[in-house]
Order: C-alpha cells, then structure tokens, then sequence
C-alpha cells in the first residue's frame, strides 16, 4: 500500500474542518480494507453491493468502501458532509462490508 503524503497534504489543505489526519485515516482504513478482501477483491460478497460503475467498491451510501474514498475532491466532501453533521468525517464500514468480514471469520 502506498499513500502520498503531498496528495494527502493538498486534500486537506482544501478545507478548514478536516485535518491531515481526516484524510490519511480515511485513506489508509480505505486501502487497508481492501487487503481484507473488501469489495469483492477477494472475499465473495454475502449480499450484492459491489458498485456497478466502480468495481472493486460498495454501493451503499455513507459506506468507507465507497469510490468516492478513492478520487480525492469527492473524499473532501464526503468528510465535510460528516463534519457537518457532527458526526466522525470518516466513515465506517456499511453493514453489507461487515457482513462480508464475518463471512471470512471476522469478529
């Protein structure tokens, strides 16, 4: 796994509610899931929610497994629409990725 630090840097240089760490942490939950196996990148999925138009994502909203984690602005505003409503601007896991998880012996 590889994360830039200037990518990083620049993305939340673009805002003034999520910090560097917002988005690395985000970055590497993202990546990081996808060496679990997530999305149908090596563990079959329980139920079908892999994305049509992106392969290897999750087609539920508001999910880390999403595309939109992967191509920078819409990253940015993922995390400022969670900031927004008070909530942590990283997401977590939908329950159809954590379904997937436990399928493969997850806890």
């Amino acid at each position: 796994m590889v994360i830039y630090e200037s990518t990083i840097r620049q993305l939340a240089s673009q805002s003034n509610f999520i910090t560097v760490s917002d988005v690395e942490t985000a970055t590497l939950s993202h990546e990081f899931a996808h060496l679990l196996g997530l999305v149908n990148f090596g563990t079959d999925p329980i139920n079908d929610h892999e994305d049509t138009e992106a392969a290897n994502h999750c087609n539920v909203s508001g999910c880390l497994m999403r595309a939109e984690l992967q191509f920078g602005v819409p990253t940015m505003k993922l995390l400022e629409k969670n900031a927004a409503k008070g909530a942590a601007p990283v997401p977590g896991l939908d329950a159809e990725c954590i379904l997937d998880l436990e399928n493969n012996g997850g806890r």
